[in-house]
């Protein structure tokens, strides 16, 4: 995921046109990069204008630690300045220097919050407003080769997904061998493989409905509908990783957990969803989700580990 470009522009310059284009020519390899360097950028110039004991206390709140160097070192950039990233314990750092010399080493909290310098409220009003002017594209088509695949029965395969906290909630895609073309399984006989298709895929077949309730900043709800497979491209143009867990199959629908992850961001949007067995026969229909947003990685972890815990870690 990479930030707007219109990002790169708010910026005072206290880093320098240089290191900024190095730092967007790298993400796109590592896209956390852009992400911290723009936050870099803005919070080093804010902590330039502050004083010593505002300095402390912002920083304190912001366990933002500078752990070699200072702002003031920065005022010695040069053409050979050189920086270095690195990730760890849910923690970004970055490394600025001349000749080795660090000027300073910086270590932020992996925040959505504090990365991106917006409360809830705001993080919530500019998703929405993307939502409302995006233009669906596909970001992901169905690739596979039955050699990559894992046969199940007949002439059905699962091509093996990522797994997010535990197995049961994955990014498993669920296939079938027709005249030696592997097709995305989407049949009433095959509910909850269709399921996972159709929530994990934006070119599954179908013409189907997504009927949000979200539940937004300060108790408030919104309702909204728009095609799913806008809502599928959409979280992953925003870098959104998603993975599906089926909770329980009930007479006409099966009710879903979905999971769109940021990695970078470290939050969820997680939406509980009933997907009515009548899409899978008639291609069509209108899925039900209750979705919140924003929510910290860290808190989903704590949670699984604590069920985890009182099952004994079955």
């Amino acid at each position: 995921m990479l930030l707007p470009l219109s990002l790169w522009g708010q910026h005072n310059g206290i880093l320098g046109d240089r290191l900024r284009n190095e730092a967007l020519k790298a993400s796109e390899e590592i896209p956390a990069i852009s992400v911290l360097f723009n936050f870099a950028e803005r919070y080093l110039g804010m902590l330039r204008d502050m004083d010593n004991a505002e300095r402390s206390s912002r920083m304190q709140r912001d366990d933002v630690r500078i752990l070699k160097g200072s702002v003031e070192a920065l005022a010695r950039i040069n053409d050979k300045t050189s920086w270095a990233f690195a990730e760890k314990n849910d923690r970004y750092n970055l490394l600025i220097s001349n000749s080795g010399t660090p000027l300073i080493e910086m270590s932020v909290p992996a925040s959505c919050q504090l990365l991106t310098g917006k409360n809830l409220k705001e993080l919530e009003r500019d998703f929405f407003a993307g939502l409302d002017n995006y233009s669906f594209r596909v970001v992901d088509t169905l690739s596979a080769d039955v050699s990559e695949c894992e046969h199940l029965h007949g002439n059905y395969y699962l091509k093996p997904g990522e797994s997010y906290q535990i197995k049961e909630i994955n990014s498993n895609l669920y296939l079938e061998n027709v005249d030696n073309s592997l097709q995305l399984v989407f049949d009433v006989d095959h509910p909850a493989e269709s399921c996972h298709n159709l929530l994990l895929l934006e070119t599954c077949p179908g013409d189907v409905l997504l009927q949000l309730v979200v539940r937004k900043y300060g108790l408030k709800k919104e309702e909204r509908t728009l095609p799913l497979r806008l809502w599928l491209s959409y979280l992953k143009v925003l870098g959104c990783n998603i993975y599906i867990g089926v909770e329980e199959m009930n007479a006409d629908h099966i009710r879903v957990a979905f999971f769109a992850v940021n990695t970078i961001m470290r939050f969820n949007h997680i939406m509980n969803a009933e997907v009515p067995y009548s899409i899978f026969k008639d291609g069509k229909g209108t899925v039900k989700g209750d979705l919140n947003t924003f929510i910290p990685t860290h808190n989903i972890s704590a949670l699984f580990d604590e069920l985890n815990q009182h099952s004994g870690g079955k």
